[in-house]
């Protein structure tokens, strides 16, 4: 891990070294923002080992972490809190829908990889806990003043519901509502809730212009314009691939099939899997709620067909 500077009070911690779930690395910056009394992060990553990095990483600037902010309450964004809380006595700051999971005994690991829960739960000891962590509330576009620092406070959802960006200096903090260019084509997909939030949400990012764009994961980048045309694109491959797979009734799992195949993802592990099958469900459900796809039942089994007018075909056998 190593700091970069952006601006004389705000930089990042970027994360060079991730936790490895099943077979996926997980990478996560930790925004920096000098303050009254230290730093203000935002984020704080992966449990205990990534607490330890951001806490020798402020020793070396001679800063007590003063609060955290969470973009959002996945646990490779707050993961970290309850280290990093308990040893700086700092309070958290999250929206009040991302605040539901940092108050429960379940962590949104369990939301975010569902059905992959069971065989993947054995190897969280390392990634640490969101039990009995309670934040304060703040609201999404608002603006707030933090240990002596205002700062911007951006709704963003998409990725999720509760989901801020945090805006210091020009230096625009994007959580996991966009990443670089190269970040996206590296991954070729990514864990979306609401395909039409995430698209409002890059839309709002895309229109704005600050010094630096800093996202959970990969690079800082500098042109928001590029990165959201970037995303777009990406989305009208995983579209198009859809679509193309749907002319005749298919299950969700022809659907990942078809778009793994043309866009050439390789599924090997179950952290991966879970985030492609998570984003095509998303954008099936929202195939269908705008009307581009209709659904059906048939042997306990949910397929969906690409809208073309009249009664639905029913599935080979």
């Amino acid at each position: 891990m190593a700091v970069e500077m952006i601006t004389d009070r705000v930089g990042y911690i970027k994360s060079f070294e991730g936790v490895e779930l099943g077979h996926l690395e997980l990478f996560t910056n930790v925004g920096l923002i000098m303050s009254d009394s230290g730093v203000i992060l935002i984020d704080t990553g992966w449990g205990e080992k990534q607490g330890r990095a951001i806490l020798d990483e402020t020793d070396r600037l001679g800063k007590k972490v003063a609060a955290i902010i969470n973009t959002h309450a996945h646990l490779d964004h707050a993961g970290a809190n309850k280290y990093i809380a308990e040893r700086a006595d700092c309070p958290i700051y999250c929206t009040l829908y991302e605040s539901l999971f940092l108050r429960g005994t379940e962590n949104m690991f369990h939301v975010v990889f569902s059905e992959m829960v069971l065989p993947l739960k054995s190897g969280l000891e390392d990634f640490g806990s969101l039990e009995k962590t309670e934040p304060f509330i703040v609201e999404a576009d608002s603006t707030v003043v933090i240990d002596g620092v205002k700062l911007e406070l951006v709704a963003l959802p998409g990725h999720s519901d509760g989901h801020i960006g945090v805006i210091c200096d020009s230096v625009f903090f994007t959580g996991d509502a966009l990443l670089d260019p190269e970040s996206m084509r590296r991954n070729k997909v990514m864990y979306i809730t609401s395909p039409e939030a995430m698209g409002r949400s890059v839309r709002r990012i895309m229109a704005t212009d600050f010094k630096r764009y800093v996202p959970a994961h990969g690079p800082a980048f500098e042109n928001a314009r590029l990165a959201g045309e970037y995303y777009f694109k990406m989305i009208d491959r995983l579209e198009n691939s859809m679509k193309a797979a749907a002319h005749t009734p298919v299950h969700l799992d022809d659907l990942l099939t078809n778009v793994a195949r043309d866009v050439h993802l390789h599924l090997e592990n179950l952290a991966y899997y879970s985030t492609a099958r998570i984003m095509v469900h998303s954008m099936a459900n929202h195939f269908v709620l705008s009307g581009v796809f209709e659904y059906m039942f048939k042997d306990n089994t949910l397929y969906y067909k690409l809208k073309e007018g009249g009664a639905i075909e029913e599935p080979k056998a």
